[in-house]
Protein backbone atom coordinates (compact mmCIF):
# COMPACT_ATOMS: atom_id res chain seq x y z
CA UNK A 1 0.00 0.00 0.00
CA UNK A 2 1.66 3.31 -1.05
CA UNK A 3 1.92 5.92 1.91
CA UNK A 4 -0.37 8.71 2.11
CA UNK A 5 1.20 12.45 1.46
CA UNK A 6 0.92 13.09 5.09
CA UNK A 7 2.61 9.91 6.00
CA UNK A 8 5.22 10.80 3.39
CA UNK A 9 5.67 14.42 4.58
CA UNK A 10 6.33 13.58 7.86
CA UNK A 11 8.94 10.48 6.95
CA UNK A 12 10.80 13.15 5.60
CA UNK A 13 10.28 15.74 8.39
CA UNK A 14 12.02 12.78 10.35
CA UNK A 15 14.92 12.84 8.03
CA UNK A 16 15.40 16.30 7.98
CA UNK A 17 14.94 17.02 11.98
CA UNK A 18 17.77 14.39 12.17
CA UNK A 19 19.95 15.71 9.94
CA UNK A 20 23.50 16.83 11.49
CA UNK A 21 24.35 20.63 11.47
CA UNK A 22 27.52 20.81 8.72
CA UNK A 23 30.36 22.16 10.66
CA UNK A 24 33.06 24.90 9.65
CA UNK A 25 35.62 22.41 11.29
CA UNK A 26 35.19 19.66 9.06
CA UNK A 27 39.26 18.97 7.42
CA UNK A 28 39.34 14.91 7.58
CA UNK A 29 37.53 13.51 4.11
CA UNK A 30 36.91 10.11 2.43
CA UNK A 31 38.81 10.06 -0.85
CA UNK A 32 36.83 10.95 -3.62
CA UNK A 33 35.87 7.29 -5.74
CA UNK A 34 36.94 9.06 -9.21
CA UNK A 35 40.41 9.51 -7.63
CA UNK A 36 40.35 6.29 -5.67
CA UNK A 37 40.21 4.62 -8.91
CA UNK A 38 43.32 5.50 -10.35
CA UNK A 39 45.26 4.41 -7.95
CA UNK A 40 43.44 2.60 -4.64
CA UNK A 41 47.14 1.59 -2.62
CA UNK A 42 48.13 5.36 -2.82
CA UNK A 43 44.51 5.89 -0.55
CA UNK A 44 44.96 2.79 1.77
CA UNK A 45 46.66 2.13 4.92
CA UNK A 46 49.02 -0.99 4.82
CA UNK A 47 49.85 -1.60 8.36
CA UNK A 48 48.28 0.64 10.85
CA UNK A 49 44.57 2.69 11.35
CA UNK A 50 44.26 5.84 12.60
CA UNK A 51 40.95 6.99 12.83
CA UNK A 52 37.74 6.27 12.30
CA UNK A 53 37.34 5.31 8.79
CA UNK A 54 39.58 2.15 8.44
CA UNK A 55 38.78 1.37 12.35
CA UNK A 56 38.09 -2.58 12.89
CA UNK A 57 39.60 -3.41 9.37
CA UNK A 58 40.73 -6.69 9.50
CA UNK A 59 43.79 -6.45 7.07
CA UNK A 60 45.38 -4.04 10.13
CA UNK A 61 44.07 -6.19 13.19
CA UNK A 62 47.64 -6.78 14.19
CA UNK A 63 48.69 -3.56 14.62
CA UNK A 64 45.74 -3.29 17.22
CA UNK A 65 48.02 -4.97 20.16
CA UNK A 66 50.82 -3.29 19.59
CA UNK A 67 49.07 0.48 20.04
CA UNK A 68 47.74 -1.02 23.53
CA UNK A 69 51.11 -1.45 24.51
CA UNK A 70 51.87 1.74 23.43
CA UNK A 71 49.30 3.27 25.08
CA UNK A 72 49.97 1.18 28.20
CA UNK A 73 53.86 2.85 27.81
CA UNK A 74 52.46 6.20 27.85
CA UNK A 75 50.33 5.97 30.95
CA UNK A 76 53.63 4.60 32.44
CA UNK A 77 55.42 7.54 31.32
CA UNK A 78 52.66 10.21 32.51
CA UNK A 79 51.93 8.73 35.94
CA UNK A 80 50.32 12.22 37.61
CA UNK A 81 47.03 11.38 35.42
CA UNK A 82 45.60 8.13 35.67
CA UNK A 83 43.66 6.04 32.84
CA UNK A 84 40.34 7.81 34.14
CA UNK A 85 41.47 10.90 33.65
CA UNK A 86 42.94 10.43 30.25
CA UNK A 87 39.50 8.90 28.99
CA UNK A 88 37.40 11.92 30.53
CA UNK A 89 40.24 14.59 28.91
CA UNK A 90 39.05 13.03 25.22
CA UNK A 91 35.24 12.50 25.77
CA UNK A 92 35.03 16.01 26.99
CA UNK A 93 36.09 16.84 23.36
CA UNK A 94 34.39 13.84 21.65
CA UNK A 95 31.87 16.12 19.47
CA UNK A 96 34.54 18.74 18.51
CA UNK A 97 36.96 15.72 17.00
CA UNK A 98 33.42 14.49 15.53
CA UNK A 99 33.01 17.48 13.70
CA UNK A 100 36.33 17.21 11.91
CA UNK A 101 35.02 13.85 9.78
CA UNK A 102 33.32 14.75 6.72
CA UNK A 103 31.12 11.76 7.37
CA UNK A 104 29.39 10.82 10.71
CA UNK A 105 30.04 7.85 12.18
CA UNK A 106 27.92 5.14 13.91
CA UNK A 107 30.24 4.16 16.20
CA UNK A 108 28.96 4.69 20.03
CA UNK A 109 30.39 7.42 22.48
CA UNK A 110 32.42 4.83 24.04
CA UNK A 111 34.06 2.94 21.54
CA UNK A 112 34.96 6.38 19.80
CA UNK A 113 36.42 7.75 22.76
CA UNK A 114 38.77 4.37 22.98
CA UNK A 115 39.37 4.59 19.52
CA UNK A 116 41.07 8.32 20.07
CA UNK A 117 42.50 8.07 22.87
CA UNK A 118 44.36 4.61 21.67
CA UNK A 119 45.18 5.88 18.23
CA UNK A 120 46.58 9.43 19.96
CA UNK A 121 48.38 7.73 22.44
CA UNK A 122 50.02 5.46 20.06
CA UNK A 123 51.48 8.26 17.87
CA UNK A 124 52.74 10.24 20.87
CA UNK A 125 54.77 7.27 22.16
CA UNK A 126 55.95 6.36 18.49
CA UNK A 127 56.86 10.15 18.13
CA UNK A 128 58.46 10.44 21.94
CA UNK A 129 60.44 7.35 21.06
CA UNK A 130 61.74 8.59 17.80
CA UNK A 131 62.51 11.76 19.74
CA UNK A 132 64.34 9.67 22.09
CA UNK A 133 66.29 7.33 19.61
CA UNK A 134 64.73 4.70 21.07
CA UNK A 135 66.75 4.84 23.94
CA UNK A 136 63.00 4.78 26.14
CA UNK A 137 61.34 1.96 24.58
CA UNK A 138 59.74 0.23 27.88
CA UNK A 139 60.23 -3.04 26.26
CA UNK A 140 60.90 -4.78 22.58
CA UNK A 141 59.68 -2.19 19.98
CA UNK A 142 58.31 -3.27 16.93
CA UNK A 143 58.57 -0.29 15.07
CA UNK A 144 60.67 2.37 16.16
CA UNK A 145 64.38 0.98 14.91
CA UNK A 146 63.56 -0.98 12.39
CA UNK A 147 63.50 0.16 8.91
CA UNK A 148 60.70 -1.34 7.24
CA UNK A 149 58.41 -0.93 9.87
CA UNK A 150 58.88 2.87 10.35
CA UNK A 151 58.81 3.70 6.63
CA UNK A 152 55.04 1.75 6.43
CA UNK A 153 54.21 3.33 9.46
CA UNK A 154 55.48 7.08 8.34
CA UNK A 155 53.09 6.52 4.98
CA UNK A 156 50.51 5.28 6.45
CA UNK A 157 49.84 8.11 9.24
CA UNK A 158 49.99 10.96 5.45
CA UNK A 159 47.19 9.61 4.46
CA UNK A 160 43.99 11.87 4.04
CA UNK A 161 41.29 8.79 5.34
CA UNK A 162 43.87 8.16 8.37
CA UNK A 163 43.92 10.91 10.56
CA UNK A 164 43.06 12.21 13.56
CA UNK A 165 42.79 16.15 14.40
CA UNK A 166 45.93 17.85 15.38
CA UNK A 167 44.43 19.36 18.40
CA UNK A 168 43.24 16.31 20.05
CA UNK A 169 46.65 14.79 19.72
CA UNK A 170 48.47 18.20 20.83
CA UNK A 171 45.77 18.19 23.87
CA UNK A 172 46.98 14.83 25.28
CA UNK A 173 50.65 15.22 24.84
CA UNK A 174 50.23 19.12 26.62
CA UNK A 175 48.10 17.38 29.14
CA UNK A 176 50.43 15.30 30.11
CA UNK A 177 53.89 16.62 29.12
CA UNK A 178 53.03 19.66 31.79
CA UNK A 179 53.77 17.71 35.03
CA UNK A 180 55.41 14.33 33.91
CA UNK A 181 57.34 15.12 30.10
CA UNK A 182 59.15 18.38 31.20
CA UNK A 183 62.36 18.03 29.12
CA UNK A 184 60.21 16.79 26.27
CA UNK A 185 60.16 19.45 23.44
CA UNK A 186 56.39 20.91 21.83
CA UNK A 187 54.43 18.49 19.75
CA UNK A 188 55.12 20.58 17.22
CA UNK A 189 58.64 19.94 17.68
CA UNK A 190 58.36 16.19 17.85
CA UNK A 191 56.14 16.40 14.90
CA UNK A 192 58.98 18.08 12.79
CA UNK A 193 61.27 15.82 14.13
CA UNK A 194 59.78 12.22 13.17
CA UNK A 195 58.50 13.98 9.22
CA UNK A 196 62.29 15.18 9.29
CA UNK A 197 61.35 19.02 8.67
CA UNK A 198 63.40 21.52 10.55
CA UNK A 199 61.72 23.13 13.17
CA UNK A 200 59.10 25.72 11.64
CA UNK A 201 56.58 28.85 12.78
CA UNK A 202 53.27 27.53 11.22
CA UNK A 203 50.59 30.48 10.23
CA UNK A 204 48.14 28.30 12.36
CA UNK A 205 47.53 25.33 14.09
CA UNK A 206 47.29 22.31 11.09
CA UNK A 207 44.32 20.64 10.70
CA UNK A 208 46.18 17.23 10.75
CA UNK A 209 49.36 15.63 9.71
CA UNK A 210 48.24 15.95 6.18
CA UNK A 211 47.54 19.51 6.46
CA UNK A 212 51.19 20.16 8.29
CA UNK A 213 53.18 18.26 5.42
CA UNK A 214 51.64 21.00 3.34
CA UNK A 215 52.26 23.99 5.80
CA UNK A 216 56.06 22.58 5.47
CA UNK A 217 56.01 22.44 1.67
CA UNK A 218 54.84 26.57 1.26
CA UNK A 219 57.21 29.24 1.11
CA UNK A 220 57.95 31.50 4.37
CA UNK A 221 56.64 34.27 3.92
CA UNK A 222 53.51 31.84 2.27
CA UNK A 223 52.58 32.99 -1.16
CA UNK A 224 49.52 36.18 -1.53
CA UNK A 225 46.38 34.88 -2.33
CA UNK A 226 44.35 36.42 -4.98
CA UNK A 227 42.45 38.40 -2.57
CA UNK A 228 44.78 40.28 0.17
CA UNK A 229 41.83 42.37 1.38
CA UNK A 230 40.07 38.88 2.72
CA UNK A 231 36.77 40.64 1.99
CA UNK A 232 34.76 38.40 -0.49
CA UNK A 233 33.52 40.11 -3.44
CA UNK A 234 29.74 40.78 -3.12
CA UNK A 235 26.77 42.49 -4.63
CA UNK A 236 23.47 43.86 -3.39
CA UNK A 237 20.25 41.20 -2.40
CA UNK A 238 17.83 39.67 -5.01
CA UNK A 239 15.48 41.94 -4.25
CA UNK A 240 17.50 45.40 -4.23
CA UNK A 241 18.53 44.03 -7.94
CA UNK A 242 15.21 43.42 -9.35
CA UNK A 243 13.73 46.49 -8.25
CA UNK A 244 16.89 48.32 -10.18
CA UNK A 245 15.81 46.42 -13.50
CA UNK A 246 18.23 43.71 -13.45
CA UNK A 247 17.30 40.51 -15.42
CA UNK A 248 18.83 37.51 -14.02
CA UNK A 249 19.82 36.08 -17.16
CA UNK A 250 21.68 38.86 -18.46
CA UNK A 251 23.29 38.51 -14.74
CA UNK A 252 24.31 35.36 -14.73
CA UNK A 253 25.94 35.81 -18.25
CA UNK A 254 27.69 38.89 -17.37
CA UNK A 255 29.04 36.55 -13.98
CA UNK A 256 29.89 33.40 -16.44
CA UNK A 257 31.18 34.95 -19.51
CA UNK A 258 32.07 31.66 -22.09
CA UNK A 259 35.61 31.23 -22.10
CA UNK A 260 37.47 33.33 -24.82
CA UNK A 261 39.31 31.48 -27.63
CA UNK A 262 42.84 31.46 -27.02
CA UNK A 263 44.33 33.55 -29.96
CA UNK A 264 47.73 32.97 -29.39
CA UNK A 265 46.61 28.89 -30.09
CA UNK A 266 49.52 28.53 -26.75
CA UNK A 267 48.53 25.26 -24.28
CA UNK A 268 47.25 26.63 -21.34
CA UNK A 269 49.96 26.29 -19.00
CA UNK A 270 53.29 25.40 -20.58
CA UNK A 271 55.14 23.15 -22.74
CA UNK A 272 57.41 20.58 -21.73
CA UNK A 273 60.86 20.20 -21.15
CA UNK A 274 62.37 19.22 -24.49
CA UNK A 275 60.69 21.35 -26.41
CA UNK A 276 61.34 24.40 -23.83
CA UNK A 277 65.25 23.29 -24.45
CA UNK A 278 64.78 23.70 -28.14
CA UNK A 279 63.33 26.99 -27.88
CA UNK A 280 66.52 27.86 -25.56
CA UNK A 281 65.47 27.62 -21.97
CA UNK A 282 68.13 26.58 -19.59
CA UNK A 283 67.30 23.97 -16.72
CA UNK A 284 69.03 24.76 -13.19
CA UNK A 285 68.55 23.41 -9.46
CA UNK A 286 67.35 26.31 -7.41
CA UNK A 287 69.66 27.05 -4.70
CA UNK A 288 69.59 24.89 -1.45
CA UNK A 289 67.01 25.76 0.79
CA UNK A 290 64.42 26.84 -1.50
CA UNK A 291 60.63 26.22 -0.38
CA UNK A 292 59.32 22.99 -2.92
CA UNK A 293 57.43 25.95 -4.66
CA UNK A 294 59.99 28.37 -5.35
CA UNK A 295 60.01 27.59 -9.39
CA UNK A 296 61.23 31.19 -11.06
CA UNK A 297 61.86 31.91 -14.76
CA UNK A 298 63.72 34.80 -15.54
CA UNK A 299 66.69 35.81 -18.06
CA UNK A 300 65.90 32.22 -20.30
CA UNK A 301 66.61 30.24 -17.09
CA UNK A 302 64.15 28.07 -15.43
CA UNK A 303 65.15 26.98 -11.68
CA UNK A 304 63.82 24.74 -9.76
CA UNK A 305 64.31 23.44 -6.41
CA UNK A 306 65.22 20.16 -6.02
CA UNK A 307 62.39 16.89 -6.86
CA UNK A 308 63.24 13.72 -5.01
CA UNK A 309 61.05 10.64 -6.38
CA UNK A 310 61.23 7.92 -4.06
CA UNK A 311 58.54 4.72 -3.37
CA UNK A 312 56.33 6.70 -1.47
CA UNK A 313 55.98 9.94 -3.33
CA UNK A 314 53.27 9.55 -5.60
CA UNK A 315 51.37 8.64 -2.63
CA UNK A 316 52.27 12.03 -0.66
CA UNK A 317 51.66 13.90 -3.73
CA UNK A 318 47.92 12.08 -4.04
CA UNK A 319 47.02 12.83 -0.32
CA UNK A 320 47.56 16.39 -0.38
CA UNK A 321 46.04 16.78 -3.85
CA UNK A 322 42.80 15.04 -2.33
CA UNK A 323 43.32 17.46 0.88
CA UNK A 324 43.67 20.87 -1.16
CA UNK A 325 40.25 19.67 -3.53
CA UNK A 326 38.43 18.67 -0.80
CA UNK A 327 39.19 21.87 1.52
CA UNK A 328 41.83 24.09 0.54
CA UNK A 329 40.71 24.86 -3.33
CA UNK A 330 41.19 28.52 -2.88
CA UNK A 331 44.83 28.81 -2.44
CA UNK A 332 45.69 25.28 -3.91
CA UNK A 333 49.09 25.25 -4.09
CA UNK A 334 50.48 21.76 -4.04
CA UNK A 335 48.20 21.39 -7.15
CA UNK A 336 49.08 24.29 -8.94
CA UNK A 337 52.92 22.98 -8.47
CA UNK A 338 52.10 19.46 -9.77
CA UNK A 339 49.99 20.62 -12.58
CA UNK A 340 53.56 23.07 -13.78
CA UNK A 341 55.01 19.89 -13.21
CA UNK A 342 53.05 17.69 -15.55
CA UNK A 343 52.93 20.18 -17.96
CA UNK A 344 57.04 19.79 -18.16
CA UNK A 345 56.90 16.63 -17.70
CA UNK A 346 55.36 14.18 -20.69
CA UNK A 347 58.01 11.16 -21.38
CA UNK A 348 60.77 9.79 -20.35
CA UNK A 349 62.99 12.13 -22.14
CA UNK A 350 61.85 14.96 -19.99
CA UNK A 351 62.62 13.02 -17.13
CA UNK A 352 66.16 12.71 -18.03
CA UNK A 353 67.05 16.23 -19.19
CA UNK A 354 65.91 17.40 -15.49
CA UNK A 355 68.32 14.46 -13.98
CA UNK A 356 71.21 15.41 -16.03
CA UNK A 357 70.70 19.39 -14.48
CA UNK A 358 70.25 17.69 -11.03
CA UNK A 359 67.02 18.93 -10.57
CA UNK A 360 65.17 14.97 -10.27
CA UNK A 361 66.58 12.46 -7.65
CA UNK A 362 64.94 9.38 -9.35
CA UNK A 363 65.14 6.51 -6.63
CA UNK A 364 62.18 4.68 -8.09
CA UNK A 365 63.41 3.14 -10.88
CA UNK A 366 63.58 4.22 -14.36
CA UNK A 367 62.46 7.37 -16.31
CA UNK A 368 59.69 5.85 -17.46
CA UNK A 369 58.66 5.28 -13.89
CA UNK A 370 59.29 8.66 -13.22
CA UNK A 371 56.97 9.83 -16.09
CA UNK A 372 54.41 7.60 -15.54
CA UNK A 373 53.32 9.09 -11.67
CA UNK A 374 53.01 12.67 -13.68
CA UNK A 375 50.66 11.32 -16.88
CA UNK A 376 47.80 10.20 -14.49
CA UNK A 377 48.50 12.67 -11.84
CA UNK A 378 45.95 15.41 -12.40
CA UNK A 379 43.30 13.41 -13.45
CA UNK A 380 39.76 14.28 -12.15
CA UNK A 381 41.42 17.30 -10.62
CA UNK A 382 39.98 20.62 -10.57
CA UNK A 383 42.38 23.44 -11.51
CA UNK A 384 41.47 27.05 -10.50
CA UNK A 385 43.03 29.14 -13.36
CA UNK A 386 42.29 32.72 -12.06
CA UNK A 387 44.41 31.71 -8.98
CA UNK A 388 46.83 29.54 -10.80
CA UNK A 389 50.14 29.76 -8.52
CA UNK A 390 52.49 29.77 -11.82
CA UNK A 391 50.40 31.52 -14.27
CA UNK A 392 53.53 34.52 -14.23
CA UNK A 393 55.81 31.72 -14.91
CA UNK A 394 54.03 29.95 -17.56
CA UNK A 395 53.22 33.30 -19.65
CA UNK A 396 56.88 33.95 -19.65
CA UNK A 397 57.81 30.60 -20.76
CA UNK A 398 55.11 30.92 -23.72
CA UNK A 399 56.34 34.84 -24.50
CA UNK A 400 59.80 33.07 -24.39
CA UNK A 401 59.03 30.16 -26.90
CA UNK A 402 56.84 32.72 -29.13
CA UNK A 403 60.15 34.66 -29.56
CA UNK A 404 61.87 33.71 -33.01
CA UNK A 405 65.36 35.13 -31.93
CA UNK A 406 65.35 32.36 -29.19
CA UNK A 407 64.31 29.71 -31.34
CA UNK A 408 67.12 30.52 -33.80
CA UNK A 409 69.57 31.58 -31.44
CA UNK A 410 68.92 27.85 -29.37
CA UNK A 411 69.39 26.24 -32.67
CA UNK A 412 72.72 27.82 -33.29
CA UNK A 413 73.88 26.59 -29.78
CA UNK A 414 72.43 23.14 -29.75
CA UNK A 415 73.60 22.39 -33.22
CA UNK A 416 76.53 24.43 -33.74
CA UNK A 417 78.16 25.30 -30.32
CA UNK A 418 77.25 22.35 -28.63
CA UNK A 419 80.54 21.49 -28.68
CA UNK A 420 84.18 22.45 -28.53
CA UNK A 421 85.80 21.28 -31.81
CA UNK A 422 82.10 22.10 -33.30
CA UNK A 423 82.78 25.88 -32.02
CA UNK A 424 86.31 25.79 -33.60
CA UNK A 425 85.13 24.64 -36.93
CA UNK A 426 82.32 27.18 -37.44
CA UNK A 427 84.85 29.71 -36.14
CA UNK A 428 87.13 28.29 -38.40
CA UNK A 429 84.58 28.65 -41.11
CA UNK A 430 83.49 32.03 -40.57
CA UNK A 431 87.44 32.83 -41.07
CA UNK A 432 87.92 31.37 -44.21
CA UNK A 433 84.67 32.96 -45.47
CA UNK A 434 85.96 36.43 -44.31
CA UNK A 435 89.11 35.61 -46.11
CA UNK A 436 88.09 34.20 -48.99
CA UNK A 437 85.86 37.19 -49.31
CA UNK A 438 88.57 39.84 -49.05
CA UNK A 439 90.74 38.10 -51.92
CA UNK A 440 87.76 38.88 -54.06
CA UNK A 441 87.75 42.53 -52.74
CA UNK A 442 90.67 42.52 -53.84
CA UNK A 443 90.61 41.51 -57.22
CA UNK A 444 87.83 42.90 -57.76
CA UNK A 445 89.93 46.33 -56.74
CA UNK A 446 93.04 45.11 -59.00
CA UNK A 447 91.24 44.29 -61.97
CA UNK A 448 89.34 48.10 -61.63
CA UNK A 449 92.72 49.52 -60.90
CA UNK A 450 94.37 47.89 -64.14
Amino acid sequence: MEPSSKQLSDSISIKLDNLRPLSFDCCIYRVPENLRSIKREAYRPLVVSIGPFHYKDERLRAMEEHKLRCLKYFLNRAESHNLEDYVNFVKEREELVRKCYAEEFTLNSGGFVEMVLVDAAFIIELFLRDWDNGDRRGGNDRIVGRPRMIDQVLDDIRLEENQLPFFIIRALYDFAREPDLPDYPSFLGLTCKFFLFEQIELRSQPKHFVDFLRFCYLPSPPPPKPDESGERPCCFSVTYLHKAGVKFVDFLRACFPPPKPDESGERPFCFNVAYLHKAGVKFELAKKGSSLLDITFDGGVLKIPKIMIEDSTESIWRNLMVFEQCHQFEDAYIIDYLCLLDSLIDDPKDVEMLIQDKIIENWLGTNEDVSDIFRNLQNYIRINPSTFYYSDVCQKLNDHCRSTWHKYRAILRQKYFNHPWAVISVISAIVLLLLTVIQAITGVVSIIHK
